[in-house]
């Protein structure tokens, strides 16, 4: 029997968890690119999320050495939810 893992299950696995918990991290998504503190990794199979504190999604970066970047809009909330299954991949920012 084949068992398939979920997602969120290789996320994990991968360390996004371990790696990301508490810390300032980015998030490339199918569409929108999220930063924040992580907060918060949870959910189950089909709907794993991601919870950010001091959410902003960056509209343009330049280059992304740069300690600024051009564009960055703050989100109107303390928090902000991204689903798992639209990241295509992320790093912690230094």
């Amino acid at each position: 029997m084949i068992v398939k893992k979920s997602k969120l299950e290789r996320i994990i696995e991968t360390g996004l968890e371990a790696k990301a918990l508490g810390k300032d991290l980015m998030l490339i998504g199918a569409r929108f690119n999220y930063c924040g503190t992580v907060v918060e990794i949870g959910g189950e199979e089909h709907d794993g999320y991601i919870v950010f504190d001091g959410a902003k999604m960056p509209g343009e970066t330049g280059p992304l050495e740069e300690k600024k970047w051009k564009v960055i809009e703050k989100f109107p909330f303390d928090t902000w939810n991204v689903s798992v299954g639209f990241i295509e991949s992320w790093g912690v920012l230094k």
